[in-house]
């Protein structure tokens, strides 16, 4: 009996001190539990601090990026008017690195609205149309994107739209003074100019020129022929050639890749060379041919109406115009062949031409 009475008390007293050895092994791996969680919880806490402090674009969503684009009808390529535009869209690209830059050359006009419609799908805020061309194109689909700015050269004489600017150099004031720096070298008294089209912009180039001339010297000639592309090198060859034949012993151009073709062809005839829309000097290898050339500076528009946008300075509704007091239009550097009292001449018309006793007339349609 006792073995019976005890046997229960002992495996009670057995069950009983195994399940207080089985509870306090419980408390143990629960503290050691808590231990381990709230380490954790502190880990977590601390990388997130951590990365808020130094990582905080992952923890705020991104911003939306700005984007502007140039678009043009000629060449980056081409060593005057679009290659000063592209210049100038890389020299934004340099100062805003926030900022998307495009451009998009060697478009013909039907490209232009699909080119413009496919940029505004992609988010771009601004369409720079590089030349007077895109003027009439550009302010027709204006209304229709009230959000996106819009700009095209000048000359324009319709209503520009609250979301667009023109923008255009005073350039019959450089081809004047070219046309006098071509009266006063020309053994022949006649010149050639070669233009990519008859755009009311470039006509009032060709039509300073020869006024320029004419004023100079009353027996000067000069031939006018627009070529109908900016991108043709062989075909400004070509009309270059017919005008050298006919005894023009200068010839100059208004016609991007074209008129490179011209300047060769003069350069390869041993006749002088005026270049066009940018000092085109080291293009044409320093010839010493090369007497100067006729610079539209398109850096000087580009750059500080994409500049003004970003900053949200740009205002819409107005031309916005410069010549030769802000460098905007000018001459090249005068090379070995131009004696100096051509050049003391020159400079006293392009004075009086910012003074303002000289004024350039814009004529828009051909002589």
């Amino acid at each position: 009996m006792l073995v019976e009475t005890h046997a229960p008390t002992f495996l009670w007293r057995k069950t009983y001190i195994n399940a207080c050895l089985h509870e306090a092994e419980g408390r143990k791996s629960m503290v050691s539990r808590n231990v381990w969680i709230g380490a954790l919880v502190v880990i977590v806490v601390v990388v997130i601090a951590v990365a808020a402090i130094f990582i905080p674009p992952l923890l705020t969503p991104p911003k939306e990026e700005m984007k502007v684009a140039l678009i043009m009808q000629t060449s980056t390529e081409d060593g005057s008017y679009g290659t000063a535009g592209y210049n100038a869209m890389m020299q934004i690209a340099d100062e805003f690195p926030d900022v998307v830059v495009s451009v998009s050359d060697r478009l013909e006009p039907p490209d232009w609205e699909p080119a413009v419609r496919d940029y505004i799908a992609k988010g771009y805020t601004l369409i720079y149309g590089h030349g007077t061309q895109f003027a009439d194109p550009l302010a027709t689909l204006a209304p229709e994107f009230p959000d996106i700015m819009f700009t095209g050269g000048g000359p324009y004489t319709k209503d520009i739209p609250d979301n667009m600017i023109i923008h255009d150099t005073m350039s019959e004031q450089c081809a004047y003074l070219g046309g006098v720096v071509a009266a006063m070298m020309s053994n022949t008294s006649k010149a050639g100019i070669v233009c990519g089209f008859d755009y009311p912009s470039v006509v009032r180039i060709s039509e300073a020129f020869r006024l320029g001339m004419t004023e100079t010297d009353p027996e000067a000639q000069l031939a006018v022929v627009y070529a109908g592309t900016w991108v043709d090198p062989a075909k400004g060859k070509e009309i270059a050639n017919a005008m050298i034949d006919d005894g023009a012993d200068v010839i100059t151009h208004w016609a991007d890749l074209t008129g490179l073709g011209a300047l060769e062809a003069a350069r390869d005839r041993g006749v002088y060379m005026i270049g066009g829309i940018g000092d085109q000097y080291e293009t044409l290898g320093e010839s010493p041919l090369m007497l100067t050339s006729m610079v539209m500076n398109q850096g000087k528009l580009v750059y500080p109406i994409v500049k003004a946008f970003i900053e949200g300075t740009l205002e819409g509704g107005k031309t916005v115009e410069y010549g030769f007091e802000l460098g905007a239009v000018d001459l090249a550097p005068f090379r070995g062949n131009v004696p100096s009292e051509v050049e003391d001449f020159a400079e006293d018309i392009k004075q009086k031409i910012i003074s303002g006793e000289i004024e350039v007339p814009e004529i828009w349609t051909p002589a």
